[in-house]
């Protein structure tokens, strides 16, 4: 019984700090600026971040996450390339 209200209370914990510092705080973060590095952590999915998104959120999610890739990877070979 106490064990079982324990992982109730650690559950619900969890779920709070994937709501607010993994889908709202970390992914502001990241989408801060685009860094000129495609292998970039930020560019990265966050598995977290998108367990707590609804449909919409996570296709915005992925379409920004592709354009983000996308203009680091140009930036990279355009260093690469000099």
């Amino acid at each position: 019984m106490l064990e079982s209200l324990f992982f109730g209370i650690r559950s619900f914990f969890a779920k709070i700090k994937r709501r607010i510092w993994c889908k709202h705080i970390l992914v502001w973060w990241c989408k801060l600026w685009i860094r000129k590095d495609e292998f970039h952590w930020t560019l990265s999915i966050d598995g977290d971040a998108m367990m707590e998104m609804n449909p919409q959120e996570l296709k915005k999610y992925h379409e920004d996450l592709v354009r983000r890739r996308e203009i680091a990877h140009n930036r990279d070979m355009e260093r690469r390339s000099k």
